[in-house]
């Protein structure tokens, strides 16, 4: 068991290399909640811990022991990305002083709609910290940059959860007056307001609101505590077309960022909101044309030319590797004909010659 102040809030169970092992300890703090042990001073444990001699997991201490799920049991992995094995190195990354400090305070949510506890996973942690260093580093400076970072994390690992942690921060900041949460559909931004009530802290439910282009122009004239304010880019854009501009210092943090943030309204919402920051989160970045590396795009304005430099990569790779997301298996079929003819032919003219002949001759195969 590890203390903080004399509470505990990590407990940790250790177990031979075995996989079987590792779910027997799963299986074991299961039954402990079931007999009783986290209640009284017991019940501040919010993480507990699997080591073994190789291998490191780790979950938040769910409500009840009928709530525990293995899904919800994560690795870590390092700055790089790389699985990290070694459970000494796991040790020094996540149970030290203060990491485990930040993890059992700023890298828990609560999860209202199943009264949970949730605990990030290491690339939301990282990404999240890693924004918030970008942030310190231009206050310390006195600079005030547009472009701060953006974070490239994949579909289904998490986005939303990350980019809450991080506006929550953002908003607890001194120097922060307000933090603007920007997506490009107004369903979204109703889904979102859902989202970040349930895993906002009572105390800081009323800070977060959803307004469109009018009601951000009265709101922004507030001198109290920061807000988060939602509302879709093409609002904000009308409210800027109609005349709204300030110098306070503010974050604009960007969903989807490599669909909401196009056109000219970016340059519009920059020039008359000077002093505000910006972040973006997507799973699927816009690039350059790249002919060296095979890359090719249309796109004219770059994910970079919005946001800086990539601060962060979780990939679908890494989500697959993780379990996060479901794995995939690609299939090529083609039609008999294509494959019988050692054909120079483009692929127009190929599917030309393909739609002429009957079904029945077509067959396919697949690689």
């Amino acid at each position: 068991m590890l203390l903080i102040n004399g509470l505990p809030v990590a407990h940790i169970e250790e177990k031979d290399e075995s996989l079987q092992s590792q779910w027997n300890a799963f299986e074991q703090f299961q039954k402990y909640d079931g007999d009783g042990m986290y209640t009284g001073l017991f019940s501040f444990v919010q993480v507990q811990f699997v080591l073994s001699q190789n291998s490191a997991h780790y979950f938040a201490r769910p409500k009840n022991s009928h709530s525990y799920n293995r899904d919800f049991v994560f690795g870590w992995r390092d700055d790089d990305g790389k699985d990290v094995t070694n459970t000494m190195t796991f040790i020094h990354e996540v149970m030290g002083i203060p990491a485990l400090h930040r993890l059992v305070t700023v890298n828990m949510i609560p999860d209202a709609s199943n009264d949970n506890l949730m605990v990030m996973r290491s690339y939301q942690i990282q990404a999240t910290r890693q924004i918030l260093d970008r942030m310190r580093e231009m206050d310390q400076n006195g600079l005030v940059e547009k472009e701060g970072v953006y974070v490239w994390h994949t579909t289904g690992s998490g986005k939303t959860v990350t980019s809450f942690k991080v506006a929550q921060l953002l908003a607890s900041r001194p120097r922060v007056e307000d933090v603007l949460f920007i997506v490009d559909r107004v369903d979204l931004v109703n889904q979102t307001y859902e989202n970040f009530k349930l895993f906002a802290y009572k105390t800081f439910e009323n800070r977060i609101q959803v307004v469109n282009g009018s009601e951000l122009k009265r709101a922004l004239k507030h001198d109290n505590t920061a807000h988060i304010y939602l509302i879709t880019v093409q609002g904000l854009d009308k409210a800027i077309k109609s005349g709204l501009a300030s110098n306070k210092r503010m974050v604009i943090l960007m969903d989807e960022a490599h669909r909401s943030a196009s056109g000219d309204a970016v340059s519009r919402i920059k020039q008359a909101l000077p002093k505000t920051t910006w972040f973006g989160f997507t799973g699927t970045p816009n690039f350059y044309s790249d002919e060296f590396h095979d890359v090719k795009t249309s796109k004219d304005v770059s994910t970079y030319d919005i946001f800086g430099p990539r601060l962060h990569r979780y990939t679908i790779k890494d989500a697959i590797g993780d379990g996060n997301v479901l794995g995939f298996d690609v299939t090529y079929y083609g039609t008999d004909f294509e494959h019988d003819m050692d054909s120079g032919l483009t692929e127009k003219e190929l599917e030309k010659e393909v739609s002429a002949i009957p079904s029945s001759r077509c067959g396919r195969y697949s690689v």
